[in-house]
């Protein structure tokens, strides 16, 4: 099981060309900051079965019988499991806290938090506002026992943080599931069935309903439904913000402030429509004080680069306002000599870019070499690599996204191509190989007919 969770977040990693952008768990920095989160993850694991068991009944035998991960339950006296329930939640969740470094005890933990809100649910049926902290709960299960950061190699490391962040993805992942079903809702009501379920002009009427069964307006209702039009832009991007998650796993700048930005999205719905998942909150509001996969400086134009389909757009247009003239943005580029599509962009670069911190290397350049030496076999296959550097920090861009950023330096209509960006990258991808591969048949075409 371990080793599928493990090669199933690699293969995804490897996907996204994330190595290519930066290395997320490979430094002691990052393992430190596992063992840092998982004390207080543990506290919020025993704060949320305290209060369900506050709330609720979980105590008294269900009317249809358990559900089914308490089979066992069959067999013994409902309080008396309940109770040894109970006992293996507190004396686990107590050693997560004070060993967290111990599997023994974050396996307990996970049982007794499972088979207790199991207990919860064979009264009220399954609910989904548990999941984020469950999953975690069972990811940080599976990982070994921890040495301790100053005693731990880097194999030991990668393990514990490969298989974190496999919990991290997965949380995310849930989050662009959630978007995901909307828009195929979307999709269904207006192809298949014509319903009005995704007509907006009823948001502002829901919202209505929801401030008349809390007697009161909620905070943001009363604003929302004056001003339907914000309804309309709420929706699209309460669905943006959802559908899109899973790839801020991936992007090291990102990754802690989309954790803010999914608290505030957790907040909007409950002060607009008076819903709110705390249990959920609570664990992205840990992983956005102390997610170990986040750069901990703070750099907003790398932010705003690796925001999912937007963020190539923004990066060039910023480069296109601060490229012209003296730019602290260095860019190199290197064009593969068999591709005639990158060296036509490289040819037309020279001659068109006025920005000062462009330059033009091959395959041995200095810039190069050193990324290729980084990460071994980046340039096989791509006819456009452009690397830039900022503030330190590097970025590696290809093929299309490379060109199109590259034309955000050209002054003129000509520059205006990186508005193409908008267009997600794998269609563009696409596009620029099937010219590049169109130019080089065209190229070979025209040499078989000089030589005969």
């Amino acid at each position: 099981m371990l080793n599928v969770v493990m090669k199933f977040v690699a293969r995804v990693w490897q996907l996204t060309e994330a190595p290519y952008r930066e290395v997320l768990f490979d430094t002691p920095l990052q393992y430190r900051r596992l063992l840092r989160l998982l004390p207080f993850f543990y506290a919020w694991v025993l704060y949320v079965g305290y209060k369900a068991y506050k709330g609720g009944r979980a105590l008294e035998p269900p009317l249809d019988g358990p559900l089914w991960p308490l089979f066992w339950m069959d067999w013994v006296p409902w309080k008396y499991a309940g109770i040894g329930v109970l006992v293996l939640l507190a004396v686990g969740g107590i050693a997560a806290i004070c060993r967290p470094r111990a599997q023994w005890a974050r396996v307990m933990a996970f049982l007794g938090i499972f088979y207790w809100f199991g207990m919860i649910y064979s009264h009220i049926g399954i609910q989904h506002r548990t999941y984020t902290m469950l999953t975690l709960c069972f990811f940080l299960a599976l990982m070994p026992n921890l040495p301790h950061h100053r005693q731990a190699g880097e194999d030991a490391r990668r393990r514990a943080l490969l298989i974190a962040f496999g919990g991290v993805t997965f949380i995310l992942f849930t989050y662009s599931w959630a978007g995901f079903l909307k828009l195929w809702g979307i999709v269904e009501s207006i192809v298949l069935t014509n319903d009005i379920v995704f007509d907006f002009d009823i948001i502002p009427l829901n919202l209505l309903n929801r401030a008349y069964q809390y007697e009161k307006p909620l905070l943001l209702s009363e604003f929302v439904i004056n001003h339907p039009g914000l309804s309309k832009l709420g929706f699209f991007a309460a669905v943006y913000i959802e559908f899109v998650s899973v790839a801020a796993a991936f992007r090291v700048h990102l990754n802690r402030w989309w954790f803010a930005v999914l608290v505030s999205f957790h907040y909007m719905t409950l002060y607009s429509m008076g819903v709110f998942f705390s249990q959920a909150t609570g664990v992205v509001f840990l992983l956005f004080c102390l997610t170990p996969f986040s750069r901990a400086s703070l750099n907003w134009r790398a932010v705003i680069g690796e925001l999912p389909w937007f963020g190539p757009f923004l990066s060039a247009a910023l480069y296109r306002l601060g490229g012209f003239g003296e730019s602290r943005e260095r860019l190199w580029v290197y064009a593969n000599p068999d591709c005639r599509l990158a060296q036509a962009v490289v040819a037309h670069a020279r001659q068109a870019s006025t920005c000062s911190g462009l330059s033009f290397e091959d395959r041995h350049g200095p810039r190069l070499s050193r990324l290729i030496e980084d990460y071994p076999g980046v340039c096989d296959g791509r006819g456009l690599v452009a690397l830039s550097e900022r503030d330190g920090e590097r970025r590696v861009r290809f093929d299309a996204e490379a060109a199109l950023f590259l034309s955000a330096g050209i002054p003129g209509r000509a520059g205006w191509a990186f508005l193409l960006l908008l267009i997600p990258l794998p269609l563009t991808q696409v596009i620029y190989r099937g010219v590049a591969r169109r130019r080089a048949e065209e190229s070979s075409h025209h040499l078989d007919t000089e030589s005969s």
